[in-house]
């Protein structure tokens, strides 16, 4: 079911990133990578809830372990960017956080949405 909201394909650097964030190694297994997006959700104080959409982000196979919600693709893309602001919001609470967009003239609509959302936080956060 990954992809299924377009987010995963056309985000492969921001998944890149939260990939990075949790310690992904690439000889990891399905489990060792849940057991690291788990890790990452509880660093962050985000909800357990979060970790079907982060891993259907992070194209890992969640099967009965977080199965993927019953819910619209509309409303999917705009929990998961939810999701991917509250992370980078906790992120940014435990230390100042430096984001880069390189080349934004490419950017698809749903990035460019994440980048709005964050740019609205900047304000209040250390980013």
């Amino acid at each position: 079911m990954t992809g299924d909201t377009g987010i995963a394909s056309r985000q492969r650097s921001i998944s890149r990133s939260w990939k990075g964030q949790a310690n992904f190694r690439r000889d990891d297994t399905v489990e060792q990578r849940l057991d690291k997006l788990e890790a990452l959700l509880t660093k962050t104080n985000t909800p357990a809830e979060a970790a079907p959409l982060l891993a259907d982000l992070l194209s890992i196979s969640a099967n009965e372990r977080h199965p993927l919600l019953n819910i619209s693709r509309h409303k999917r893309k705009e929990n998961t960017l939810a999701i991917m602001l509250s992370l980078v919001e906790a992120l940014a609470d435990r230390c100042p956080l430096f984001l880069l967009f390189e080349d934004v003239h490419w950017i698809d609509p749903t990035s460019l949405e994440l980048l709005n959302l964050i740019i609205d936080r900047v304000t209040t956060r250390p980013i």
